[in-house]
């Protein structure tokens, strides 16, 4: 089955939605809706807060369903998973926040880098100008 948060990228780009709007909306920044859009899986809160601004977005999430026929909320809007929360699962979001991490740390590191490469010219230049 796909990614969760391939299938919301999917929902927004079929509806012609703008991040910018789409993110205002959830109350995120655009680069946390980016972010979603790479999950493997979305917690059970998650698609709550998105179904409660997005409504038809439930169908796209076949292993969820209402408990209840209340109204759509943030508040009392309730979900239950056909299956709990595996270790496995845990395991690969881990995985999958270590891995954004470790990449944010390299590309960190290379714009640092950078930065002292920039100092160091700025520098010379001013003893030789």
């Amino acid at each position: 089955m796909e990614p969760h948060g391939e299938r919301f990228k999917k929902y927004v780009k079929n509806n012609g939605l703008k991040h910018a709007t789409v993110a205002a909306k959830l109350g995120v920044h655009v680069n946390t809706l980016r972010n979603w859009f790479a999950m493997p899986t979305f917690s059970l809160d998650m698609i709550s807060k998105l179904v409660a601004v997005f409504p038809d977005l439930l169908s796209l999430y076949p292993d969820v369903r209402l408990l209840d026929d209340k109204a759509h909320s943030a508040v009392d809007f309730n979900v239950m998973a056909d299956t709990t929360t595996t270790k496995e699962q845990l395991e690969k979001q881990v995985q999958f926040y270590q891995e954004r991490y470790i990449k944010s740390l390299k590309r960190y590191n290379d714009l640092l880098e950078k930065h002292i490469e920039l100092q160091d010219r700025l520098l010379s230049t001013k003893r030789t100008g």
